[in-house]
């Protein structure tokens, strides 16, 4: 399962609908509230996270660590970080929280089908063959 967490709806139904497309099981959340809510309550394995820089309630350099910290996500997970700034400052800052990778926006969906490339998924349709 890929989670992506996201307030601005358009950015997170793009997104979703594209993963499903591409055959991945999703499930979305508005905030890393939610989101911690959701892995604390049910131990789903989870294969990737997709997660916008701007997160109510968080910064997305406090969020990656406590979510790092739970049991499903863990230190190996792929985490992709779609940031709004292009400074390299704060995209280094990105990766020393725990982001596997960063895009900057706007990016292309051929962005996000890299990074699940990149990060080995397997969709849900070649998981169960």
């Amino acid at each position: 399962m890929i989670l992506v967490i996201c307030e601005q709806e358009s950015l997170k139904k793009l997104t979703v609908t594209n993963l499903k497309k591409w055959g991945f099981n999703v499930c979305s959340f508005d905030s890393g509230r939610e989101a911690l809510t959701f892995l604390h309550r049910f131990s789903m394995p989870v294969d990737a996270v997709v997660v916008d820089s701007d997160l109510p309630y968080f910064h997305v350099e406090e969020f990656l660590p406590t979510l790092r910290e739970t049991t499903t996500v863990g230190a190996n997970t792929p985490i992709l970080v779609i940031h709004t700034s292009d400074d390299p400052h704060d995209i280094s800052k990105a990766y020393e929280a725990g982001a596997t990778k960063v895009i900057t926006k706007p990016f292309g969906m051929g962005e996000l089908q890299e990074f699940t490339a990149q990060a080995g998924l397997v969709t849900a349709s070649l998981n169960s063959a």
